[in-house]
């Protein structure tokens, strides 16, 4: 018996990129919700801000911020051009979001250029994350700040007997 080869995770995204946050019935918006108050918490957000959405997906964290209401610059990247795509069509309106198809793990933005750092839900799926985070932080202004999340916690809180 043979099997179909999987589809590589960009491939995966970019064919569910107009289903995605439906697909996800919310809960990436609440996860990201939370890490954008969690980050604010610990660098408040202003128009001075310059904020990477890394691995943006369709734009749910930059949704998020651009309902904020304060105006920052924003750059949203991702690996799925069709994912970049919809955010690209859903900020046109704002002159402050930026959107590129950009691995996370090959940032070219300059040393210490952002204020804030938000990946949500994505880093699990860069080639190499341990170089993604190398590149949050060379990207990461000195006083800046980076949230980071994943699903790993679920998958070991599954498990019995390892949390």
């Amino acid at each position: 018996m043979s099997f179909a080869p999987k589809s590589t995770t960009t491939e995966h995204f970019n064919k569910i990129a107009d289903k995605y946050e439906a697909a996800t019935g919310g809960a990436t918006r609440q996860l990201a919700q939370h890490a954008i108050s969690s980050i604010a918490d610990l660098k408040l957000m202003t128009s001075q801000s310059k904020i990477l959405d890394n691995a943006c997906g369709t734009g749910i964290v930059t949704d998020i911020i651009v309902k904020l209401g304060i105006q920052p610059e924003i750059h949203a990247i991702d690996v799925a051009e069709n994912m970049v795509n919809i955010a690209r069509d859903r900020f046109s309106p704002h002159p402050n979001v930026h959107t590129a198809v950009m691995p996370g793990e090959e940032l070219s933005f300059p040393d210490d250029t952002f204020t804030h750092s938000i990946v949500s839900l994505g880093i699990m799926y860069f080639t190499d994350p341990d170089k993604g985070a190398r590149e949050i932080a060379r990207t990461l202004h000195p006083d800046g700040v980076a949230v980071i999340t994943d699903s790993y916690l679920f998958v070991i809180s599954s498990k019995p007997g390892l949390y």
